[in-house]
């Protein structure tokens, strides 16, 4: 296999709400730099970000997780110098731009476009006949807003959305905002142009990077399911190889503790109604390699250190702001409370707020709170990785635009640069060599490795056990499903009684008018499982979980590069579907190079007891050797290493338990693995084993015999 070497991108996150108003041109520029200049945003910060050890420090004031070289690895260094040759496009310029936008519809044109419409790009001259047409327009355009979805790129006006600089008629809020993110950064070209309501999602791609749009989806929480409240997600494949997810939100308004907690169940919501097809309905936060999270997030400072008035606790907070104490304004913000409790978002990281809150402000430049609201960080970005892949963010900027001057909130950006996933593909020598190679870049190392050329990938999972979070109700029946993305890496055929059970309940769903959003195999039908444990919540698995991962399908290579590996807990049940409990994901191109320090918790040099008796008995004790019976080279890797796990199980962003085990990955030949004992091949193996005895046993013995026993 080879690799090339590590790829990085530059990615400009920025979530503003505009309150139902046009933003001017200077609010633009202040908050997306000309043209997508790095400099703009990273040389000279108005709030600079803070430190590894600064941020640790704070985070362990507040209770929460702190950030080591295991799990959330933080490796960069600040200052680091980077190769030009290691980014995809330019070092100056930003790869990706994403602007998402709450409360972004309006109706008014504003005098400023008369300058940009000098191309006659906007009809202006709107104004209706009479008042009354224009409150009955008005009325119309405020209940279509909460309902209305609009694809710009892919809809049905695709020839007049996707050029927002071809002439557009009559004056649109649509138009309007795909003019000045165009105008403001002529070399990209839009990606995702998504509305839902008054919220859209744009992603502006420089030229020359290799970007594919997956799947975009929306959902709304609003009252009587209106868009006014929701998200919106777009997920994106950069280079091939690596998928990058963003979803824009807007939550839950208000102050209290029962508005907290519709804002967390708003999230679980999203992430699970805005999750791209897949198998098991997997939600968003685990389908992709990096997924963002941003928006108006509406989470509020609470300052529970005593029990406050309304007016005290509005003065209190004003106060702290005034004195400028950003770390504690943090200690009291809800969203570090929701994260430090995994009420929402488990697994999610965002970079404390050492700056003052962006709500809620009068619409003009700099700071000027009112009087009669909390000034609150309602504004954020978060992110999250797979297990493996949290030294894959480094952040960059981090500040809130104080110039922006059309909205009641100050918009939040955010710039980070991004290692791209690795490309791992198998590269076959001459005939004459019997093996290939493994090559990829890591860090600063160049590793390679040896394997059989027609080698599998195998994996030994042992010590499997979770410990669930209990709810009322039955006890579960949990057992594991393990679903591979691409699905055809462990993809089984199903046996008869497997696709006689999947056609039953593909009628039952018929029959009663279930409708499935997606089809999918909810109860993991094809793909491999462990046994069912009965009625606990503190399951365990003896023995080992063999897994093999295929490296062709009928006779077309299989890709290594971006897979991924999901342990889905599911509970056995009687019904139309088995439920799915929590789901933990890995990183199954970076498992396949078993590269402890960046993998597993813990390394182990014992091997498991099933990989054991298949070397024993099929090869001997060296680097290469040849198959007993055959010319086969078999890879034995002296290196050994066991990775242990213990981690997460989340669903829709939430914490339902824990899971650990150990996986031990091996390279091996068809030939190297022992065919499996099926019941049906031992009940054959015993018949004719009795048969020979009885045979024995029957048949007359010859002079011979009767000779030498005598």
């Amino acid at each position: 296999m080879h690799s090339n070497r590590d790829k990085k991108i530059r990615v400009l996150v920025c979530t503003a709400n505009l309150g139902n108003s046009c933003p001017n041109l200077e609010s633009i520029a202040a908050l997306i730099p000309e043209d997508g200049c790095i400099s703009e945003v990273c040389d000279s910060p108005n709030y600079p970000v803070p430190t590894v050890e600064e941020e640790n420090k704070l985070r362990e004031e507040m209770g929460l997780q702190c950030f080591t070289d295991n799990g959330f690895t933080l490796d960069y260094v600040q200052g680091e110098e980077n190769s030009e040759q290691n980014f995809s496009t330019s070092r100056d310029h930003f790869d990706i731009i994403v602007c998402g936008f709450q409360e972004a519809t309006f109706t008014e044109c504003p005098e400023h476009y008369l300058d940009l419409n000098t191309n006659g790009l906007f009809n202006t001259d709107i104004t209706p006949r009479t008042s009354v047409i224009q409150s009955v327009k008005k009325d119309i355009h405020t209940v279509k807003k909460f309902f209305k979805t609009r694809d710009h790129l892919n809809g049905p006006k695709q020839a007049k959305q996707a050029n927002p600089s071809q002439p557009q008629g009559h004056f649109s809020d649509s138009n309007v905002m795909g003019s000045m993110l165009q105008n403001r950064c002529p070399s990209y070209d839009f990606s995702v142009r998504y509305q839902r309501g008054e919220m859209r999602l744009e992603v502006l791609v420089r030229k020359g990077l290799d970007v594919e749009t997956i799947s975009v989806n929306a959902q709304n929480t609003g009252v009587l399911n209106a868009a006014n409240k929701g998200g919106i997600s777009a997920e994106l494949i950069v280079e091939k190889f690596t998928r990058l997810a963003f979803c824009t939100a807007h939550l839950q308004a208000h102050e209290g503790k029962d508005h907290y907690q519709q804002r967390c169940q708003m999230t679980s919501s999203i992430l699970q109604g805005t999750a791209p097809q897949g198998p098991l309905h997997l939600d968003l936060s685990l389908t992709s390699h990096l997924t963002f999270f941003l928006g108006d997030l509406n989470f509020r400072t609470d300052l529970e250190e005593r029990e406050l008035a309304k007016e005290e606790h509005i003065e209190k907070v004003h106060q702290l702001v005034e004195e400028e104490k950003w770390k504690e304004l943090n200690k009291a913000d809800e969203l570090f409370k929701a994260l430090k409790h995994n009420d929402c978002l488990v697994g999610f990281r965002t970079l404390p707020c050492l700056f003052p809150p962006t709500f809620k402000v009068e619409r003009k430049k700099g700071l000027s709170y009112l009087k009669q609201r909390r000034p609150s960080y309602t504004d954020r970005i978060l992110w999250k990785g797979m297990h493996d892949m949290g030294s894959y963010v480094k952040p960059l900027a981090y500040e809130p635009i104080l110039d922006f001057s059309t909205s009641d909130h100050k918009p939040l950006r955010g710039a980070f640069e991004i290692k791209l996933n690795n490309d791992i593909k198998v590269r076959n020598h001459a005939p004459r060599e019997r093996n290939s190679m493994i090559h990829w870049h890591d860090n600063k190392s160049y590793y390679e490795r040896e394997v059989p050329s027609n080698a599998n990938l195998h994996l030994f999972i042992s010590d499997l056990e979770c410990n669930l979070k209990e709810k009322k109700g039955s006890t579960p029946d949990p057992f594991i499903v393990f679903v591979s993305n691409p699905r055809e890496l462990i993809h089984l055929k199903p046996n008869r009684w497997q696709a006689f059970a999947s056609n039953v309940r593909k009628e039952a769903r018929v029959g009663l008018g279930i409708n499935s959003r997606r089809k999918v195999l909810l109860h993991g039908t094809g793909f491999p499982r462990t046994k069912c444990v009965h009625s606990t919540y503190q399951p365990q698995w003896d023995g080992e979980t063999h897994l093999v991962i295929k490296m062709e399908e009928q006779g077309n290579q299989i890709d290594l590069s971006g897979a991924m590996l999901f342990f889905v807990v599911m509970d056995q049940s009687l019904s139309i579907e088995n439920k799915i409990i929590g789901t933990f994901s890995l990183n199954l191109a970076n498992l396949s190079m078993a590269i402890p320090s960046q993998l597993g918790d813990e390394s182990d040099t014992n091997q498991p007891a099933r990989l054991n008796a298949m070397l024993n008995r099929f090869i001997r004790p060296t680097m290469s050797v040849r198959h007993r019976r055959s010319n086969t080279m078999v890879h034995s890797d002296p290196r050994n290493i066991s990775l242990k796990f213990q981690q997460h199980l989340t669903k829709n962003g939430k914490h339902v338990g824990w899971i650990s085990f150990t996986v031990c990955c091996k390279w091996l030949t068809n030939l190297a693995v022992p065919r499996e004992i099926t019941k049906r091949r031992l009940r054959r193996i015993k018949k004719r084993k009795k048969q020979n005895e009885s045979e024995l046993s029957l048949s007359p013995l010859s002079p011979s015999v009767i000779l030498s026993l005598t």
